[in-house]
């Protein structure tokens, strides 16, 4: 053997020597003990810790080799630094490898006597040298020649082999492999994560980041908590950043190629021992102390969870034996395979096998000798090769092999696979993958198998749907699409070639089919004319080609076949045609119509259409044409017809000619349709499928008989697309029949419990995917323009049904799409609202309310007279009428009555002429309601409802509303009752264990899951719990028993703000590098690096187009780089001029101004953004003794000191909303009396205040990355108004800090830190020449 031959592949020589002596290793000794490797390990490339007694000696001894690809000169003697770089080595093992026993020098050509000679003598310390040189190699791959030949035989593949092969192999499946149509989706990223590709680590890298940046935020906080809680939150943040610590070791391996390490960290990671329950508590106490920090820790567990949930996915999918995806025809299974083994950004291609190859009762070494390009007998050796191959590249190279189904006996695979299966832990660098139906898993896949199973998910689809329609050149605007079908990619090609099949010029509304028929009436329409056209064959008019195809559909049906032998087929289709060149059965193979294969056993093949759906549409139309218009009724009433669709003898294709049948009848014949004349046990089978009929062809009659159908209907676990995804897919399409204006009727007639059991659970399923992905659509759209169609209203009405939905992030997007749309014309959303008012389900009442005063509250700048004071009086008596006093549909929901009286408030203060004759604005009277129905314990109905309740649910929701009663005290006179209230409420509104019991009891397992979705979904007992809470409250608050937590406000916060304002945009203006990478080191930068404030932030001269000069007034900013970090808070001070110095000084000599020195803004809490700045409860109250009031604001020397009272612009608006869709956090914003001097309004959409002549006020701002933190300007002209008399002092401090192991800080740190010297300000008079400035 020649090591140096090693050269001769491809990389550098001394990582495939490495790579070498890396496989000899695992393979020969891999088995005795524990192997580790780490990138730039020491001393050496990796050891082993012997845990079995073997070759190499007892348990506890420890190998190492390190690897020196050292060239000898012609007498074959090491040169000084050779010997040098031995002696390091084994140095830095002794010293880094623990218990180190055997130390092996690897050299590719065995050294002169002297030098072998004190190679061996270099022992010390206990450890022996040896030397592996080519007679060593030569003995450690004897009786293991696959290994030997896959570095220096036939086997040693390389890129560019296996490029060339993959070539030939997709060969045959080109027609299915369109490169340029590629889109990915969630199967293909979990397959690149399984074979370790660095773009799989992406995730993990940002989630590591996020995670960074939480402890940063935790480790600021730390110096503002007390003794009690330091040294613990200290340990917390010790542990969370060894957790970092090891994630950023296994992202090192990921995006180094080195995939043997990052096996080796995820069998070792673990997760933080600081348990979620401590973060939780952890994160309490920051809130508790308002710290700025506490909103970025809070993210902290949520983040930890995802990344532990993420490590052991990625652990259990690389160590799987066998990836199985498993899916549908036409979901693009071999597209898939072909991709994923394509060398397209890869070090190296993967291996493509068709599963088709295999015939009955051969073997895996009979495909692998059939790889074109790659002359390899047996299959192991064809693994051999390729885990070397990957083992040299730094990669998993992915087996795929596509289409098991294919096989002639697919059965025989299971055999197969089992049997491979315990081989392929030793080649840890391929990954075997196989792709194949689902109906054929069960029998076709080992034990162990990890399924991947691939249907296309909502995003997914509009990816593919993007790439489709802009290479086809469809420009889709509004049009309705069938989205229930674009699941399936072989389908988006079809009606892609349909719509536009020449590309020429683009197509839009008017070329795009309304249904799945239309998609094949076109479809074949556009194959014929242009087989009929074909200017490079004889040809063939379009009628008679037609004919043929209906002939060939004709025979399949009078012979009951799936599929015809080719002969056959042919026969029908070429008319007698011999000449192949000219065949219209080989034209319609390429066009993609049919389809040709191998019959197994057999070198015959045979043929059918593409498409199941698209084969019975065929022979649908072929059974109709053949029908005198007379006889249509009495011919397709004959039992023996639908004996052949949909009996025990069915034909193959029974269901999709039955759908062909359905659709195609009205068409054909002008008001027939199908489920007339249907037998009465199928006749609700069918009737079900006129909802895919195009509207053109409803009538009045087969509407009113679906609305029937529909509301009497139970709920069915029968497959198929269910009827509310088909009347969802239709909704906003304004001319269909069947839009949301029926299923609005449909869903109506449905009392509440058996709608929730029907559409809101069909909701819950479609929540994740489909329907958030709507619903941000539409939220995208409607916040983006002001026109509203017809087609918006439609589908607002869909949406206002979602909020019958007890998923809360769905729920909560729904409530804003409607605010969205209402936003630029309260009126519309107004008018919805007033439909939706009778509905019996008070989730969906109380949202289209809040809604409807989100969109009103973006109105706040007069409109006398106007259009938006107009609806707003009838939206208020739409109100009055119904809940305020006299009103006919009384209610005590104290949620829905806070958004009433919001309105009312809000017209009140804004729009008072819109106020209606009888309504108190400030101080609405509700309806009276009759005394609340009870539910005692002895009642026979309590047990189950009281299944309903949790304890939490009891004793801190319904008890917490108890004035009076401890903790604890279920025997409260007043909490009995109220308990009693509310089960009674639970009952009446329908919740029964025997409809809800099971449904409720896997929402509720989903939620315990300890990694499951991070989506909140309430069970349906939950959900008419909180119903009932919110209506016992109301009484509550009506017998002056108003529930402590509201206070004096009388006001029940919600869980949600339905103005939901924009987050503020990122700061326009440059942003100051605080923490640069200066040439300084950290210990000279702590203490005195430039902080600087530069002008162009102090007083910009224009935001937002409006010029004048501004004010930085408020804001944080948090900068980092590279270890080193800056933060900063700003303040604006107005002050008596004689207070000026003595505060100026007192700033200045103060040495630690910490969060405190200078006030917090107050806070403003239990107040909607569209209350902000008018209402009164924005204004704060001053007062040092006042219980409930803010201390005035003053800086003192200490805490005795009276202190220099100043006035500030500014409050903190800190939202209470826990929703992920509000506003993220607080932001500082104008005060009320700010506001209130200069008659300011809220931007519409913002938290901006405008004037009333429409000149912008003020400006919030956020900061990005690099930094963090937001920003307040007002314009400068209003705060020297506001100031008058008193001088306007601008502050800026914060601290400079450098990274450092919490267990050791550096003296020079400590000492820093002791005298406040990476403390910087400053202090800026506004008007004064002179500034003050500390570092």
């Amino acid at each position: 053997m020649d090591l140096t031959d090693l050269e001769r592949l491809p990389g550098a020589a001394d990582r495939n020597f490495e790579a070498l002596t890396r496989a000899i290793v695992s393979r020969r000794y891999g088995a005795l003990g524990t192997m580790r490797e780490r990138r730039n390990q020491p001393g050496v490339e990796f050891y082993l810790h012997v845990d079995h007694a073997g070759a190499l000696g007892d348990p506890g001894r420890v190998w190492g080799w390190s690897c020196k690809w050292f060239i000898l000169n012609s007498k074959n003697e090491l040169s000084a630094n050779q010997r040098k770089q031995i002696k390091e080595s084994l140095s830095k093992a002794i010293e880094h490898v623990v218990g180190l026993t055997d130390f092996v020098l690897c050299l590719p050509e065995r050294p002169a006597k002297g030098d072998e000679e004190w190679i061996n003598g270099l022992g010390q310390q206990g450890v022996s040298v040896k030397l592996w040189s080519t007679e060593n190699y030569d003995d450690q791959l004897a009786g293991h020649d696959e290994l030997r030949s896959t570095f220096f035989g036939e086997l040693a593949l390389t890129a560019d082999v296996l490029a060339q092969a993959h070539k030939r192999s997709v060969a045959p499946v080109e027609a299915r492999w369109t490169p340029r149509l590629h889109t990915s989706h969630h199967v293909e990223h979990r397959i690149d994560r399984a074979l370790l590709r660095p773009a799989s680590f992406e995730w993990l890298q940002q989630r590591t980041d996020d995670i960074a940046a939480r402890i940063h935020a935790l480790r600021t906080a730390i110096a503002s908590l007390d003794n009690t809680f330091h040294q613990d939150t200290v340990e917390i943040a010790d542990d969370l950043d060894r957790f970092v610590d090891d994630l950023r070791e296994v992202l090192d391996a990921g995006r180094s190629l080195r995939p043997w390490e990052v096996r080796e960290r995820l069998a070792e990671q673990r997760p933080p021992a600081t348990s979620p329950r401590t973060l939780r508590r952890l994160v309490l106490k920051l809130r508790q102390r308002r710290l700025p920090e506490a909103l970025l820790v809070t993210g902290l567990g949520a983040e930890i969870r995802d990344v532990v949930q993420w490590l052991h996915d990625t652990r259990a999918d690389t160590e799987a034996p066998l990836l199985a995806v498993i899916a549908a025809a036409g979901q693009g299974k071999t597209h898939l395979a072909a991709q994923m083994t394509s060398p397209n950004d890869q070090p190296t291609a993967g291996v493509f096998i068709q599963g088709g190859n295999l015939r009955a009762g051969g073997t895996l070494d009979d495909l692998a000798r059939k790889i074109p390009g790659l002359k390899v007998d047996y299959f192991e050796d064809l693994l051999e090769a390729l885990n070397s191959a990957g083992n040299r590249a730094g990669c998993r190279i992915p087996l795929i092999i596509d289409g098991l189904n294919e096989a002639e006996r697919p059965s025989e695979w299971r055999t197969l696979l089992a049997g491979l299966a315990p081989t392929l832990g030793a080649y840890p660098h391929v990954a075997l993958i196989v792709t194949l139906r689902e109906a054929l898993a069960d029998q076709a896949l080992p034990k162990d198998t990890v399924p991947l199973e691939l249907e296309w998910q909502r995003a997914e689809v509009d990816d593919i749907l993007r790439v489709y329609f802009r290479h086809y050149l469809i420009n889709p605007a509004d049009a309705w699409l069938p989205m229930g079908e674009f699941h399936n990619p072989l389908f988006v090609r079809m009606y892609c070639e349909a719509a536009n099949h020449e590309r020429r010029v683009p197509v839009g509304v008017e070329a795009l089919p309304q249904s799945l028929i239309g998609v094949f009436e076109l479809y074949r329409e556009g194959v014929v004319q242009r087989l009929a056209q074909d200017p490079a064959r004889i040809p063939v008019p379009a009628d008679q080609i037609q004919r043929r195809l209906t002939v060939l559909a004709r025979h399949m049906w009078t012979h009951n076949v799936r599929r015809l032998p080719f002969d056959e087929a042919r026969g029908i289709l070429d008319a007698g045609q011999p000449n192949w060149d000219e065949s219209l059965f080989r034209r319609l193979v390429e066009e993609g119509v049919i389809f040709r294969e191998e019959i197994r056993g057999s070198e015959d093949t045979e043929c059918g259409f593409v498409f199941d759906r698209l084969a019975g549409y065929l022979i649908a139309d072929a059974i109709l044409v053949r029908i005198p218009p007379a006889d249509v009724n009495e011919q397709l009433a004959d039992g023996a017809l639908w004996q052949s669709l949909v009996g025990d003898q069915a034909h193959p294709l029974g269901e999709d000619i039955l759908i062909g049948l359905i659709s195609l009848l009205p068409r054909r014949f002008t008001r027939h349709h199908l489920w007339r004349v249907a037998p009465d046990e199928h006749r609700s089978l069918v009737l079900a499928q006129e909802l895919t009929t195009e509207s053109d062809f409803l009538d009045n009659e087969t509407v009113d008989a679906l609305a029937t159908a529909l509301v009497a209907a139970r709920p069915s676990k029968r497959k198929g697309r269910p009827a509310f995804g088909r009347l969802w897919e239709i909704r906003r399409s304004a001319p269909h029949r069947l839009n949301a204006v029926f299923l609005d009727r449909v869903l109506r007639q449905l009392p509440l419990p058996e709608r929730d059991l029907r559409w809101t659970e069909w909701a819950r399923g479609q929540a994740p995917g489909r329907l958030t992905a709507d619903l941000e659509r539409a939220i995208d759209r409607w916040s983006g323009s002001s026109n509203r169609a017809e087609s918006d209203d439609l589908n607002a009405l869909a949406i206002a049904w979602l909020l019958t939905s007890t998923d809360t992030s769905m729920r909560d997007l729904a409530t804003k799409a409607l605010q969205r749309y209402g936003r630029p014309e309260p009126k519309r959303l107004f008018d919805l609202a007033a439909q939706m008012l009778d509905v019996d389900d008070p989730y969906v009442v109380e949202r289209i309310v809040a809604a409807a005063f989100g969109a009103a509250g973006t109105h706040q700048m007069p409109d006398p007279g106007g259009p938006l004071e107009r609806a707003l009086r009838d939206w208020l008596m739409q109100l009055r009428d119904r809940f305020l006093e006299g009103g006919n549909t009384p209610t005590s929901h104290e949620q829905l009555r806070g958004y009433v009286r919001a309105t009312c408030e809000f017209a009140g203060a804004l729009h008072p002429a819109a106020v209606p004759d009888g309504v108190d604005a400030f101080a609405p009277r509700f309806a009276a309601l009759a005394p609340a129905e009870v539910m005692e314990d002895d009642d026979p109905n309590a047990d189950e409802c009281d299944r309903t309740f949790g304890f939490d649910f009891e004793n801190y929701i319904i008890g917490a509303a108890i004035n009076g009663r401890d903790n604890y005290d279920f025997d409260h006179p007043d909490y009995r009752r109220a308990r009693a209230e509310v089960m009674a409420r639970v009952w009446e509104l329908g919740w029964r264990e025997k409809e809800f019991g099971t449904v409720d009891q896997s929402i509720a397992a989903d939620a315990e899951r300890p990694y499951g979705t991070k989506r909140r979904v309430e069970r349906y007992g939950k959900k008419y719990g909180w119903i009932a809470y919110h209506e016992m409250v109301g009484r509550l608050v009506d017998d002056g028993r108003t529930p402590a937590p509201l206070g004096d406000a009388e006001r029940l916060m919600p869980d949600i703000d339905p103005t939901f304002p924009d987050r503020p945009p990122v700061a326009p203006m440059s942003l100051p590098l605080w923490a640069p990478m200066e040439s300084t080191d950290d210990q000279t930068w702590l203490p005195s690096g430039t902080v600087a404030v530069p002008d162009h932030l102090w007083s910009p001269e224009e935001i937002h187009g409006v010029d004048g000069g501004w004010l930085l007034v408020e804001g944080y900013l948090d900068h980092r780089h590279d270890g080193r970090t800056v933060f900063g808070f700003f303040r604006t001070l107005l002050l008596k001029p004689e207070d000026v110095e003595p505060a100026r000084q007192l700033a200045r000599e103060r040495q630690y101004p910490g969060n405190h020195f200078f006030p917090p803004l107050p806070m403003v809490r239990d107040v909607l953004a569209a209350e902000m700045p008018w209402s009164p409860r924005f204004e704060l109250t001053f007062d040092d003794d006042a219980q409930g009031a803010f201390p005035h604001r003053a800086l003192r020397g200490d805490w005795q000191d009276d202190g220099i009272g100043f006035g500030q612009v500014a409050v903190d608006f800190s939202p209470d909303s826990t929703s992920e869709i509000g506003l993220g956090g607080g932001y500082d914003v104008p005060s009320f009396e700010f506001a209130t001097r200069f008659g300011l309004r809220q931007l519409p959409g913002s938290v901006d205040l405008v004037g009333l002549d429409g000149r912008r006020a003020s400006a919030v701002f956020r900061a990005d990355k690099p930094w963090r933190g937001h920003l307040l300007f007002l314009r400068r002209d209003l705060v020297e108004d506001f100031a008058g008399d008193h001088q306007i002092m601008q502050v800026a401090w914060g601290e400079r800090e450098v990274a450092a192991d919490w267990h050791s800080v550096p003296s020079w740190m400590r000492a820093v830190h002791r005298s406040y010297e990476h403390v910087w300000r400053h202090i800026r008079m506004l008007g004064a020449d002179q500034r003050s400035t500390e570092n």
